[in-house]
Order: structure tokens, then sequence, then C-alpha cells
């Protein structure tokens, strides 16, 4: 991948051309090396029919293993296509050399962002969780396993965006690559789950305990087991408990701490079981984020730099006030320093104004003399007075008043009346708390949360105090071979009583088998691969479910492709032909029987 790369071709540094460069790649122009990565030379290509730019991974390696394990990751990321996975486009080879041709990623890797201590606020960092969560989940959907993950394999595009890259030595659910560990570095020896390194088979609590340790150095800046060879780190992953993240409770609170923590523990029993799980503990955080920053959605607070902001912070830098550009930013000290000249021109005014007012009274009363403006308006008779009035400010200031005429009291007929009784006002509602009653799940490790708050397990019935309102309560039942979710939404009156029943319903059962002549098959439900057949006793919710089977070793066979009825505790049993000579049998029964 482009996000592999380990040497910078320094030819091309240096303005020379490199030999037996190649100019085109099938299709493919070829602009620029870009570097080299454990398969050979990764190229930025350039497809001229769809217009746009990729990256060519060539496979220049005669290792056999190498060339094994470049096909098979062709093979595996070739299948997988996810907003937070790298997208593959092409495949083929050109003179005996194989090429991958992949979606060209701008930005930088995961690793770099972190070694070089690249300030990353904690709701960008939260964001890459989610979308690294996000991509595992959906691979694992695929029943692909990636078996690598580490911050050099995860590219963070200039949007934010976090991709998952490499999977060269992942491998298909419940089905043996061949693949060994051999020439592991020690970045990658660092991430390694306990199960890896005892040889033991991997599943997708691996991609979690990975998972865990990369959250782990992304929120603190280093490797929760790194040692100084390769072997004390193995020692440690199998032995050592991480030391506990002392960051502050703002930028990683107890709830991260704790997801973390459970990622990482030896016993894969004791992980998550899967990465919906991961990513509800993620989505409580989130919210609990958004709460303590006021209302704001974490998602949205990705650093982000316009033109406009870019010259205000230019301007405020470089401690240049000068007038700024319509429609740009202006700082506040700018607004500041014109409130202060704004309030600075309002005291001489009101001065002006005080002064002037003295004066005119004082030259009403002829202690002073009016201006020859107003001496000019007062010498003409006025047409708001009588003819006979003189019009002088000796006659102004002495007006006659006339003497108030006596007026009869007047009688008030209502007086006698007595006033109207008011009613009281009526008491406020007594508002009481409402009793919720969550009923004893039919599985003792069913919990529920509400309104997003802590789970808790209905191993036996919950009865909770709450006040009057509206209540989300979100059902989760996760065993070793079986996952489900459901939610309710509840609204409690003042003093109402209501008893809640889990909406989970017992699963079903699905065995698959091949009739006698025919080949076994490889199954999938829904999209995930259960692995070879015959299957036995695999649980699933009830409900409709795609069931596919392909032919192993023959693929010129055709599948048998059905849907389905799986019913709450009753075992389904299917029952296949490849050969095409029999059709899909179907039949239920009690699992017991």
């Amino acid at each position: 991948m482009q996000g592999r790369t380990q040497k910078i071709d320094t030819t091309r540094a240096r303005g020379e051309t490199p030999a037996n460069e190649p100019e085109q790649l099938g299709k493919y122009e070829i602009a620029e090396r870009i570097g080299e990565g454990g398969f050979g030379i990764v190229y930025k290509g350039f497809d001229p029919f769809i217009k746009r730019h990729v990256a060519i991974k060539t496979c220049t390696s005669p290792d056999k293993d190498l060339r094994q394990r470049y096909f098979h990751e062709a093979e595996i990321a070739g299948r997988l296509d996810h907003p937070n996975i790298v997208r593959i486009f092409d495949f083929g080879i050109e003179d005996d050399t194989p090429y991958l041709v992949q979606e060209f990623l701008a930005g930088g890797d995961l690793d770099h962002k972190i070694e070089g201590r690249e300030f990353v606020p904690y709701p960008e960092r939260l964001l890459y969780l989610i979308h690294i969560a996000r991509g595992l989940e959906y691979a694992h959907e695929q029943g692909v396993i990636h078996r690598d993950i580490k911050p050099a394999n995860i590219r963070i595009l200039e949007d934010g965006t976090a991709k998952i890259m490499d999977f060269g030595v992942a491998k298909l659910q419940h089905t043996d690559t061949g693949l060994t560990k051999e020439g592991m570095a020690v970045g990658t020896a660092a991430y390694l789950a306990p199960e890896q390194i005892s040889g033991d088979d991997t599943d997708q609590r691996t991609d979690i305990f990975s998972y865990g340790v990369l959250a782990y150095e992304l929120l603190t800046g280093i490797r929760p087991f790194e040692q100084e060879t390769i072997s004390a780190t193995l020692f440690s992953i199998l032995n050592d408990d991480p030391s506990p993240i002392s960051l502050p409770a703002q930028i990683c609170p107890e709830s991260m701490r704790q997801l973390i923590a459970r990622c990482m523990e030896k016993d894969r029993e004791d992980r998550f079981s899967n990465f919906a799980e991961v990513l509800q503990g993620l989505d409580r955080i989130r919210r609990e984020m958004k709460v303590k920053s006021g209302e704001r959605d974490l998602s949205n607070e990705l650093r982000r730099v316009t033109p406009t902001t870019a010259t205000a912070a230019s301007a405020m830098s470089s401690q240049s006030f000068d007038p700024p550009i319509r429609h740009e930013w202006t700082p506040p000290s700018i607004r500041l320093r014109r409130r202060r000249r704004w309030k600075a021109a309002v005291v001489p005014l009101a001065l002006v104004a005080l002064a002037a007012t003295a004066y005119g009274v004082l030259a009403y009363q002829g202690l002073v003399p009016w201006p020859e403006l107003f001496s000019q308006a007062l010498d003409q008779p006025s047409e708001m007075l009588p003819p006979h009035a003189a019009v002088t400010p000796t006659a102004i200031s002495e007006p006659q008043v006339a003497a108030p005429e006596t007026a009869e009291p007047e009688t008030n007929d209502l007086a006698d009346e007595p006033l109207p009784e008011l009613e009281p006002e009526p008491p406020p509602p007594v508002i009481e708390d409402a009793t919720l009653t969550l009923a004893k799940g039919w599985h003792n490790g069913m919990t529920v949360a509400v309104n997003g708050g802590e789970p808790m397990r209905l191993s036996r019935a919950q009865s909770l105090e709450l006040p009057p309102g509206d209540y989300s309560l979100d059902f989760t039942l996760v065993t070793s071979d079986y996952r489900a979710i459901d939610s309710v939404r509840v609204t409690l009156g003042s003093g109402e009583e209501k008893t809640i029943r889990s909406p989970i319903a017992r699963p079903g059962e699905l065995s698959v088998q091949a009739s006698l002549g025919s080949p076994q098959g490889l199954v999938r439900i829904n999209g995930t691969t259960l692995g070879s057949s015959p299957v036995r006793a695999h649980k699933l919710a009830p409900g409709r479910h795609r069931l596919r089977v392909y032919a192993i070793h023959e693929p010129t066979l055709p599948l048998a492709d059905t849907s389905v009825d799986i019913r709450s505790s009753r075992e389904t049993v299917i029952t296949f032909d490849l050969t095409g000579q029999r059709d899909l049998a179907v039949r239920y029964r009690n699992p017991s029987e």
C-alpha cells in the first residue's frame, strides 16, 4: 500500500531518472514513483479513461511467499467496499510483473501523526477510532480478519477520514491461508494479540486486541507493551498489564479507559465479541463528551483551515491591524478598538449638549444676551401667540396663570358596592416519580441501558424510580455464539407503573449439510462466511436470512442460493446438492431432538 512506504527513491530526489522505470502499466500511465514497499515499488498513476489518479502497487520480489501474500491481498481486499477501507480498482500482470491498482489516498499515515507528536484534538482522535471500528466491523461481516492492525496501516485523509490499508496477512474466517508471520518488524510485533504469539487460531477478537493497542497509543503517544527487543515485547504482551492511562478526564474519560482495557484483555473471552459492541461503547463516549462540551456535535469538530480564517490568523499573528477585506472575519481586538473610539466620542458630545442647555436657560432668564440668530427670531411676531402679546423675553418669562375654578366633587355610584371575591388559585399539580420495572431476561447475559447510560444486567428484574418523560431502552445480548440488539421507546407519566420485557427473541439454529454424492461447500449467511460444510447449530435471530453455498474445490459447479426462515427456539436443517441432481431440502426440528 502507499501507506507502507519504507524507502524513498533518492534518484528522483536528485533529479535523475531511475533505470528501467516503466512509463505505463496496462492502461495506466505512470506519473511518479512514490516509494518501495515489502512487495516492490509503489507508483502514482493516472487512469486516462476515468481521468483520475490511482496508486499502483507492483510485486517485483521473486520470493515465493511474498508473491503468494501479494496475490492473497489482491483477492481479500478486492472483495471489500467500504468508506473506511482502501478501495481496489483493478489487478493485472505486465511482463510477468503483477500490479494492484487502488485509490490514491492523499494525506498521511496515522503513525506519522503519533511519532511526530502532531496536535490532534480529542474529538478528532475519537472520530479516527470510530472510522477504524466501522471498517473492521464491515470486514468481519465479510469474513475477513485483518491480523495486522497498527497505525502504519491507517491512512488519515485531508478531510479527517480514516482508511484501513494492507490486507497482506489477512485471512478469511474459518479458512487457513498458510501464510506465516516470518519477517515481522518490531512495530508489528507490538500489536500482536496473545493468540497470534501462541500460534492459536485467530478470529474477530484478534483484531479487537490490536485495535485496543492502537487506541492506547493514539491517546498516550506510547505503545503499551513495547520493549527493546522483539522477544521482550512478546513476553510483555503475554504477561504484563499496560500502565494505566493517566490523562485528564476531559481528554480521556473513564469510559474510554475501560473500553481500551477490555479490548486488550489477555483472554479473548474477556474482550468484546465484535466491533458492533465496540462501536456501541464509542457512541456512548461520543454522546457523553457531546453533553460535557455544551451540546456540540463532536464529529463536526474537525479542524478546518479556510482562506478566510487563515487570513485572520495571519493578521493576528503579525499584529497588523489594516482595514479588513470585505466579507473577512475581523479579529476581536479590532472590534474592541472600534467600540472604544465610539465610547470616547460620546463624552464630548454630551458636554457640548449640556453647555448649550445651560446657556439657553441663562439667556431665557435675561442673564446673558441671546445669540444674534435667536434674537432675530424673537424680534419677529410669533404666529403661535395672540397679536397683542409682546414677544419679549420678559413677556415670555412672566406668563399669566388663570385661577383654578372650584369644581364640584364627583360622586362614584360604585363606591358602596362590595368588591367581588377572588377565587383562590388552584395548587400546582403534584408530580410523582414513575416506577419502571424491567423484567428478568430469558438469558443471564442480557443487559439494558436507559437513555444511553451504563448497561444493567437482567439476570434478575430491575425496578427504577424515574421522573415522568420519554426514555429509550437499549437491550443487548452478547454471548460467544450469538449477538442481538434491540431498542424500545417508553413514555412514563406521573406516578405511573410500567413493566417492560426484553424485545430480543430467543434465537433459532441453522444447520447446513451436503447430501450424498454432493461435494462439500463453503457456507455463507447474510454475506458472512460460516466455514465449510457441515455447519452445526449456528445461532441466528428469528426471521429471513440469505444463504449461499459455494463449491470449494470445483468452482464451475453451480452454487446454492436461497432464503431461509429461522424460527425462534427451532433448528432449521438445510440439505444441499451442488451437482444439481436434487433440490434444496429444508426441515425444522426441536434442538433437543
